[in-house]
């Protein structure tokens, strides 16, 4: 737990040095290093997270967790081919899982594969009916091809009662607080 009156980086640094102390101790704890390329690229050092994304993978080729977060980060960057390969090898392990079919399907529209991307969102939806992320993506894509009523529908799913969807800051200096 992270003491009071602590920054938001000084609380990551912390958890990360909690982490690293478990990995010392446990060092095979692929959820441990999991947890370290997380905070490693929250913290803005991107070469050591990508570093434990890739060794976590060396050890668990299908990890769901590091295929669907390096994917994530190498689009961050502009890796697009690379984090192509990532999301598919996630969808090629884990076709049931929701998120890895709304991560790469945001990827596919992303670089305006919007047709391809629609089928993905729908696979989520039949996994997790309610996945509010998977209707944001359809909402999307059925704008952008021409269905405007279904965009609609689709956009009330996912932005009602909600209509701020968080997300992770991947930038290089400091965050802004926009909202409190």
């Amino acid at each position: 737990e992270v003491p009071r009156g602590v920054s938001s980086q000084q609380g990551l640094n912390f958890v990360l040095r909690s982490v690293e102390d478990q990995l010392a101790a446990t060092p095979a704890s692929t959820d441990l290093l999991l947890q370290r390329g997380y905070l490693l690229e929250r913290l803005g050092r991107s070469s050591a997270a990508e570093k434990a994304y890739r060794e976590l993978l060396e050890r668990v080729p299908s990890h769901l967790g590091a295929l669907n977060l390096l994917s994530r980060f190498l689009f961050s960057r502009g890796e697009v081919e690379a984090a192509r390969a990532c999301g598919a090898e996630a969808i090629a392990n884990h076709p049931d899982d929701p998120m890895s079919r709304v991560n790469f399907g945001n990827l596919l529209y992303k670089t305006g594969s919007a047709h391809q991307a629609r089928p993905h969102f729908e696979l989520a939806l039949r996994g997790k009916p309610g996945l509010r992320s998977a209707h944001a993506g359809l909402a999307y894509v059925f704008a952008d091809l021409g269905n405007p009523e279904r965009a609609v529908w689709h956009g009330r799913q996912a932005f009602q009662k909600n209509c701020i969807l968080p997300g992770t800051y991947r930038g290089e200096l400091p965050p802004i607080r926009v909202l409190k």
